[in-house]
């Protein structure tokens, strides 16, 4: 009986126990000559089967040595070229490179130490295909980046080198409790009136803080170990710095304004100080010998802490608490302590940047320390005095500052004063508008 199509008949003359002509041999031994044998040997089967079979058989052998074989002819070379190119558009869409954009890149862009032999950006082609180790990368590197930061600028030893503010009491104490109710009846207070007068409200030109500039100085260690006010030229450094702004004839126009102390019809009313410990040593005025009176009793530790005894600094420059005054507090403790706190508020008084450097800039640094250590005037004078400074330590290796700039300003937009032809008719419009007016010197508004 024939083969049926598609198979290929025993050999002739074959036992039982013969395996089939069309089974091939083991892997190792499979060679083309096997081929032709079964070829030749083939007994009443289709010559086309046979021969498909045989293409087929070159075919897997090329593809397993990984080139084409000799014996394949040009029909099935043709078939591994497209077999061979298939594999490769497969791997670049596994990549996300378009076959075109692939070969056209290679082409115009031969590999180099940027870009690979499809003419990508290496470092692109690598953040595709690692997407997510790239992202918690950059989130680990952000973190590091933020520890190196604080362990640079603050010292991971010294942490922040200014006092930070806080307020420490007994939330239960009578005093703070009345210091509480004070303070939200002020809150209330000026969240009514601002209410009430939004509408047509009249604003003092640069009466407002608009924004700062705020100033951080640190010493040179390797050069100096008194700090940032150990010598003159430290000291008139960092005024200099600030008569960048102070000395510039256009700061009166842009600066915070004091409307808080009265002046003549033909003064001109001045910019708020700077807040810094350099208006301690260029004061309008320094008493020398009322510098030393004052060290010279905060040197005492019982008048110190007799001092700092609540509230007796109150009482005498405020006038509170005299029910809460301790029995042992004499009336000559309360004069003495009334007459400190006069000379110190006269000096501080005269803090106002106006002056020369006093020469004797070792007092002014000497009376700070002692400042520092009482709890009423320690505002006047801790901000720009590092937290390590102190009467057993009188050296400050940091300082800051902050320039104050004031709104609304009394400017056009091409930011040239207003002149007194045109003031009269922007008036007229601000008021319709209930913008704010131009006020005299004396702090009134113009009509």
């Amino acid at each position: 009986m024939p083969p049926e199509s598609g198979t290929i008949a025993p050999e002739a003359g074959a036992g039982e126990d013969s395996p089939p002509a069309s089974a091939p041999p083991p892997a190792d031994d499979f060679d083309d000559n096997h081929l032709r044998k079964d070829a030749t040997e083939e007994e009443g089967g289709d010559n086309g089967t046979v021969h498909a079979v045989t293409n087929k058989k070159k075919k897997e052998i090329a593809f397993v040595e990984g080139e084409a074989n000799e014996y394949i002819d040009d029909e099935d070379n043709d078939t591994v070229q497209a077999v061979t190119k298939k594999k490769k558009r497969d791997k670049d869409i596994e990549e996300g490179v378009p076959a075109t954009a692939a070969a056209s890149q290679a082409d115009l862009h031969p590999p180099s130490f940027f870009t690979d032999h499809r003419g990508n950006l290496k470092a692109v082609a690598f953040v595709v295909r690692h997407p997510c180790a790239i992202f918690w990368f950059l989130i680990v590197l952000c973190i590091v980046i933020s520890f190196l930061l604080q362990a640079m600028v603050f010292r991971a030893a010294e942490g922040n080198p200014f006092t930070v503010p806080t307020n420490e009491f007994d939330l239960k104490d009578e005093r703070s409790v009345q210091y509480d109710s004070y303070r939200l009846a002020k809150d209330r207070v000026a969240a009514s009136r601002a209410i009430a007068e939004t509408d047509g409200k009249q604003v003092l030109y640069q009466s407002e803080l608009a924004a700062i500039a705020y100033w951080v100085f640190e010493a040179d260690q390797e050069k100096t170990s008194n700090g940032v006010f150990g010598s003159a030229s430290s000291i008139e450094g960092m005024k200099d710095a600030y008569d960048i702004f102070l000395d510039d004839p256009e700061f009166a126009k842009y600066c915070v304004l004091d409307y808080r102390t009265p002046v003549a019809a033909n003064e001109t009313r001045k910019c708020r100080a700077p807040l810094t410990p350099l208006a301690m040593y260029y004061p309008s005025e320094w008493d020398e010998e009322k510098a030393a009176s004052i060290i010279d009793e905060l040197k005492d530790p019982a008048k110190m802490e007799l001092f700092n005894t609540f509230p007796l600094v109150l009482y005498v420059t405020e006038g509170l608490y005299e029910d809460l005054m301790p029995d042992y507090i004499t009336p000559a403790d309360i004069n003495w302590a009334r007459k400190l706190a006069f000379d110190i508020w006269s000096m501080v008084a005269k803090w106002d940047m106006e002056g020369e450097l006093v020469p004797n800039y070792q007092q002014v640094t000497e009376l700070a320390s002692y400042l520092i250590q009482v709890d009423a005037f320690k505002g006047t004078v801790d901000f720009g005095f590092d937290k390590g400074f102190s009467a057993e330590n009188p050296v400050s290796q940091y300082s800051r500052g902050i320039v104050f700039w004031g709104a609304p300003l009394d400017v056009i937009e091409s930011g040239e004063v207003m002149d007194e032809e045109k003031e009269e008719a922007v008036e007229e419009a601000d008021d319709d508008k209930g913008a704010p007016l131009n006020v005299t010197e004396s702090g009134e508004v113009m009509d």
